[in-house]
């Protein structure tokens, strides 16, 4: 059975060492360590984000959609969506997981 270790600023996974005694671990390192967020899961995460802190873009009252003004509408609209991205996130994740 395998454990995690936090080394050096970095994840590694400690292992048996089947050849040496019998308490001994070695370390493994993983370049892409499954459960590591990378470049393009940042990018979903960040993309709510960005979104809704850029107030000067939806600072507006038109397009109205169903009367409700720019302004709510877009801050609304945000809501599922992020949910959406962070859904994509893990299971991208998850997926990653699975294959290691």
């Amino acid at each position: 059975m395998s454990e995690m270790a936090y080394r050096n600023g970095s994840f590694v996974t400690m292992e048996p060492d089947l050849h040496g005694p019998a308490h001994t671990m070695t370390e493994s390192r993983h370049p892409h360590h499954p459960k590591r967020l990378r470049w393009f899961d940042i990018l979903l995460l960040a993309i709510p984000c960005v979104a809704v802190l850029i107030v000067p873009f939806y600072n507006r009252v038109e397009p109205k959609l169903w009367g409700i003004p720019f302004f709510y509408w877009w801050q609304l609209m945000w809501v599922p969506l992020c949910s959406v991205f962070l859904g994509l996130v893990y299971l991208r994740l998850r997926r990653r997981r699975a294959g290691s």
